[in-house]
């Protein structure tokens, strides 16, 4: 797993570069998912912020494993942990990388939780419960001031696509 990690941040150096030479336009990719009462259309775009962004959440990510392989190797929990680890980067990808409000959204609930339980991971010690609550409690803020922005823009926007937003 973190070989994947290490070569997922090594090539996301390359659309990184390419973007700060400003030798790729913003690129997206729209996946629509047929279903009975409505069609979903997923968007994943890479755009200025999330080619920077990728590079550094990987770094960050890869170090944490490359730490947690000599500090936690001694609980049988350590899968767990790693477990935990790539569902927060995938959720912090989709984050990153959303095409629409609710992939935005998505991706922010994914980051909270998975906040709540990476911080909260030594459950023994009364610090990282306070802590967790503290993200907690941060994270249900951000909660309000996000699905009020995604209500007022739903009532004014007929897309819910980003790219449509913003032009």
């Amino acid at each position: 797993v973190k070989t994947a990690v290490k070569m997922a941040f090594l090539l996301s150096l390359v659309p990184a570069g390419l973007v700060l030479k400003h030798q790729i336009q913003p690129l997206s990719l729209n996946i629509l998912i047929s279903t009975k009462p409505q069609d979903v259309s997923l968007t994943i775009t890479l755009n200025y912020y999330s080619a920077l962004l990728l590079p550094i959440i990987l770094f960050i990510a890869w170090s944490i494993m490359e730490f947690a392989t000599w500090y936690i190797t001694q609980t049988p929990l350590t899968d767990t942990f790693t477990k935990a680890l790539l569902i927060f980067l995938f959720a912090m990808v989709i984050l990153i990388c959303a095409g629409s409000l609710l992939q935005l959204f998505i991706g922010w609930e994914g980051v909270g939780i998975m906040s709540f339980v990476l911080i909260n991971w030594w459950t023994s010690r009364t610090t990282t419960n306070s802590a967790a609550l503290q993200a907690v409690i941060y994270n249900r803020i951000g909660d309000i001031g996000l699905i009020l922005v995604i209500s007022i823009l739903a009532t004014h926007q007929s897309s819910w696509n980003l790219e449509q937003i913003t032009a």
